[in-house]
């Protein structure tokens, strides 16, 4: 994952956004499956402050801090890029594609920051 968000984001740096954990720490709780891996691969990197829970605490987050985000959740995915968010997201099982968010009135481009996931953030240094 390192490798493909540098490839399209270079120089990125990965963060987790706290919401993330914590709904990921209530889904191992639960069983569901694949998420003890899903957390043990965030704890890798480091966390990145952020308040509320769900979705929309995840766009608040990004928003407010320049992120791009990294995400498979394609609601997800549409909801950052109509509100100006640049999305990593799938192209394949090993590929990540970027697309650029739509700012309202502004001219597509989102601003510097982070890049962020489900799981992760990563700082985008244009």
């Amino acid at each position: 994952m390192d490798e493909e968000v540098a490839r399209c984001a270079e120089g990125a740096t990965i963060a987790v956004p706290a919401v993330v954990r914590r709904e990921l720490d209530r889904l191992v709780a639960r069983s569901v499956p694949y998420t003890r891996v899903a957390r043990e691969l965030g704890r890798r990197y480091p966390t990145l402050p952020c308040a509320g829970e769900g979705d929309r605490a995840i766009l608040a987050c990004a928003r407010r801090s320049g992120a791009l985000l990294v995400t498979a959740d394609r609601d997800l995915a549409r909801r950052a890029l109509e509100c100006g968010t640049d999305v990593l997201g799938p192209r394949d099982r090993l590929r990540l594609t970027r697309r650029t968010g739509r700012a309202r009135g502004g001219s597509g481009r989102s601003s510097r920051g982070r890049i962020k996931s489900r799981g992760r953030l990563v700082r985008d240094p244009r």
